[in-house]
C-alpha cells in the first residue's frame, strides 16, 4: 500500500505542476526580477499549490479505497485539513496579489487554534447537560496552548521566509520530512504517516522543477501557498515528537531540531535587526542568511549547499547529544549558528573595504553591489 500512495502521488503531483505551469504563465502569476528579487526572467511562483492539493486528493479520495477511516483518525484529520487549508487559501490569494502581513498573521492564527488544541486535548468546557458544564482548563493550560500556537506561526514564517534561493525551503522540508517519516511510529495513526508520505513525495517532484536551469521552460518557484503548508506540517510534527506522541525514537526531535533552528533563528536575527535598525520587521529585505552567504562572494547553489550542510552538522551533533537534554544540544545549535552568523559578519566587513556598497534606506537593502555580485557569481 505504502509504495501505490507514493506512485499515485508522484504521478498527480506531477500532472498538477504541468497543469499549474501552464496556468501560470497564461494567468500571469508569474515572479518578475527586480528589486530584491535577483532572478533572471518571469518565472511562474505556483509550484506548491500542488502540496495541498496532493494532500487532500488523496486523504479524501485515495487512501479511504485502501483504509477505512476510524473516529480517531476523523479527529486527527479534521484540525489538520483545516488548518492546512486555511494556509492553503491564503497563500494562493497572497501568490496572485500580495497581501499584508497581518491578513496573513490571522490566518496563521486561525489554522493553528484546532491543530492545538487537538494535540493537548484542550477543551472549553466539560461535563454535560444533565450534569452541567464546568471551564475545562485553567491558566496554565491556557498559556502552554499559547506557546505552542507561538510556535506553529514561528515556524510557518521561518519556511516562508526563507524561501528565497532555489531548492532551500524545499530541502529543508525534504530534511524534516524525512526523519520524521522513518521514524514514525505507524501505530500511532497510520493516515497521518500516508499523508506525509504523499507531502514528502510531493516537495520531491517540486523540486525537480524549482532545481530547472533559468532558462528551462519548467522552472518554477514554490509561492507562498506552498511554503505556509510546508511550514504547517513541519511544526504540527514537531509538536507531535515534542509530546511524544508520534515517534517511540528518542531520536527525532534533536534530529529535527538540528534542521530547523536554522531558519527558526534567521527570521529572528533578521526581525531583531531591522527593529534595531528603526525598520519594519516585517518588511521584505535582503538581509536573510542566505543573502548573507550570496553577499560574500558565493553563488545561489554555493549558497544552499552551505545552509544545508550547516543544518545537517547540527542535526547530527544533536544525534549524539541527545542523551544529555534538550538543553544540551539546543544549546550547541545556538552557539553553532551565532559562530556561523559571527564568521559572516567578518567575510562582509572585510568585503566592503573592497566594494563600494550603496545602502537604500528606503528599500533597506544594498541593492547595486549585492545584485552586482549574484549577476556575476551566476
Amino acid at each position: 500500500m505504502l509504495y501505490v500512495i507514493i506512485i499515485l502521488s508522484a504521478i498527480i503531483a506531477f500532472v498538477l505542476e504541468e497543469f499549474l505551469f501552464r496556468t501560470a504563465n497564461k494567468k500571469k502569476i508569474l515572479d518578475n526580477p527586480g528589486g530584491r528579487r535577483l532572478h533572471k526572467g518571469a518565472i511562474p511562483r505556483v509550484g506548491g499549490w500542488a502540496f495541498f492539493v496532493v494532500i487532500a486528493f488523496m486523504t479524501l479520495l485515495i487512501i479511504p479505497l485502501f483504509h477505512e477511516y476510524t473516529p480517531e483518525d476523523m479527529k486527527e484529520l479534521l484540525p489538520f485539513l483545516f488548518g492546512t487549508g486555511c494556509l492553503f487559501i491564503v497563500g494562493v490569494v497572497d501568490d496572485v496579489e500580495e497581501l499584508g502581513s497581518n491578513i496573513k498573521f490571522g490566518f496563521q492564527i486561525l489554522a493553528s487554534i484546532p491543530m492545538v488544541a487537538k494535540i493537548y486535548g484542550f477543551k472549553l468546557l466539560e461535563g454535560s447537560p444533565e450534569t452541567g458544564f464546568t471551564i475545562g482548563f485553567d491558566i496554565f493550560d491556557l498559556l502552554k496552548c499559547c506557546l505552542m500556537g507561538f510556535f506553529i506561526i514561528w515556524m510557518i514564517n521561518s519556511i516562508n521566509l526563507i524561501d528565497g534561493i532555489d531548492g532551500l525551503s524545499g530541502s529543508i522540508g525534504v530534511m524534516m520530512m524525512l526523519p520524521a517519516v522513518y521514524l514514525l511510529n505507524i501505530s500511532y495513526n497510520f493516515i497521518i504517516f500516508l499523508v506525509w508520505v504523499s507531502l514528502l513525495t510531493s516537495i520531491c517532484v517540486f523540486l525537480f522543477y524549482n532545481f530547472a536551469s533559468g532558462t528551462s521552460r519548467r522552472k518554477m518557484f514554490m509561492g507562498d501557498a506552498g511554503s505556509l503548508v510546508m511550514g504547517y506540517v513541519i511544526a504540527v510534527s514537531m509538536l507531535h515528537s515534542w509530546k511524544g506522541d508520534i515517534s517511540t525514537s528518542k531520536y527525532m526531535l534533536p534530529i529535527c531540531t538540528g534542521i530547523c533552528i536554522v531558519p527558526m533563528l534567521d527570521v529572528v536575527v533578521v526581525s531583531l535587526t531591522r527593529y534595531i535598525e528603526g525598520r519594519n520587521p516585517f518588511k521584505a529585505d535582503l538581509s536573510h542568511l542566505h543573502h548573507k552567504f550570496l553577499y560574500c562572494g558565493l553563488t545561489a547553489r554555493q549558497s544552499l549547499i552551505w545552509i544545508v550542510s550547516i543544518c545537517l552538522s547540527l542535526s547530527t551533533m544533536n544525534y549524539f547529544l541527545c542523551d544529555y537534554g534538550f538543553l544540551t544540544y539546543i544549546t550547541a545549535d545556538t552557539a553553532g549558528i551565532l559562530v556561523m552568523y559571527a564568521i559572516l559578519w567578518y567575510n562582509k566587513r572585510k568585503l566592503s573595504k573592497q566594494i563600494k556598497r550603496h545602502w537604500d534606506s528606503q528599500t533597506g537593502m544594498y541593492v547595486e553591489d549585492l545584485e552586482a555580485q549574484v549577476q556575476q557569481a551566476n
